[in-house]
């Protein structure tokens, strides 16, 4: 709850604390009140186009130890490991994975396997956007659910709030010290 907050916040004013929140000059957009001097873009514009021809593993064949994790649509970061380099995406990290099926989004800075049917490779275009900063706005979308369909379609058609560059880091780096902090506690329930 207070991560949603702090991102509703920071999408709607940019990194100020709420006292300052006052101050700033909002403009009324199609996704709703954004800074002055942000814009609003269209998904595609925030993405490379990329066609790699990796294999995609399918769930049965997933290796529960290996040298590289498999990442798929499902709720775990890691769906399981691989062992075939070959099979390895390793450039233009980090990407987003968008699960097209589930609507789960990962942010993933490592090489990795891409595991089932499903699983989206979006790599952000930084010359456009900050890739943390486009994976937090990813996650603040509203992306309807369509059951067990494909929900990619519906992703392109978003806009999303496009702070400068300098600013959007700083929003990251909130978001990313909330999410350190989930986790810590998320282990220390787990540990006890």
């Amino acid at each position: 709850a207070l991560k949603k907050s702090m991102m509703k916040h920071l999408f709607t004013y940019g990194p100020v604390s709420p006292e300052e929140a006052e101050n700033v000059q909002l403009k009324e957009t199609e996704i709703g009140p954004v800074p002055e001097d942000w814009e609003v873009v269209k998904f595609d514009s925030c993405i490379n186009k990329q066609n790699s021809k990796l294999e995609k593993i399918k769930k049965q064949e997933y290796n529960l130890y290996g040298r590289y994790p498999v990442i798929d649509q499902g709720q775990d970061l890691i769906a399981g490991y691989w062992d075939n380099e070959k099979d390895v995406y390793k450039k233009n990290l980090p990407v987003i994975i968008f699960g097209d099926h589930t609507r789960i989004i990962k942010y993933i800075d490592f090489p990795f396997v891409t595991g089932a049917d499903g699983t989206k490779i979006l790599v952000p275009n930084t010359s456009v956007v900050f890739p943390r900063f486009f994976y937090y706005s990813l996650l603040n979308l509203k992306i309807p659910s369509r059951g067990y369909n494909r929900h990619y379609s519906l992703l392109r058609d978003f806009k999303i709030p496009l702070p400068p560059l300098p600013i959007q880091q700083k929003i990251a780096s909130i978001l990313s010290a909330i999410d350190a902090k989930i986790e810590a506690e998320e282990n220390k329930k787990k540990a006890l």
